[in-house]
């Protein structure tokens, strides 16, 4: 197995476990299922194609086909995009280059921007409800 292929396992996995903290994420993701979303990542040169379903994405290191749209941009530019509360900001300050399907990138960021994950509770799972108090 090369690197590629570790790369883009731990990404699906990582990727997949943060979804599942937002328990309505993935039916609203399932809205992108068929498309094809390939991320260029800039500095590492790796690329990824992520195949969005109901059950999370599954993400590949090799694709033979034309991906609808291509996401392009560091690790640190693909972070603050998918961490946005507004995605049209990180889209289109420049750090990020989009071919394909824009209205699509644009459904992309947004879904990542809607997540709402609940960071109190699942600190409260893991100390207790009085180490959260002093946390």
């Amino acid at each position: 197995m090369d690197f590629a292929q570790v790369f883009s396992a731990a990404i699906e996995t990582s990727l997949n476990r943060y979804l599942q903290l937002d328990p309505e994420a993935l039916p609203r993701f399932s809205a992108l299922e068929g498309k094809i979303i390939a991320l260029k990542i800039r500095g590492i040169n790796q690329e990824l194609f992520l195949f969005p379903s109901s059950d999370g994405f599954m993400v590949l290191a090799d694709f033979d086909e034309t991906a609808d749209v291509s996401i392009s941009g560091t690790p640190i530019a693909l972070a603050k995009l998918g961490l946005a509360d507004d995605p049209r900001d990180q889209l289109f300050n420049g750090e990020i280059e989009i071919t394909g399907d824009v209205r699509l990138a644009n459904q992309f960021s947004r879904l990542f921007s809607q997540l709402n994950i609940d960071w109190e509770e699942l600190l409260a799972q893991s100390v207790g409800e009085i180490g959260r108090a002093h946390v």
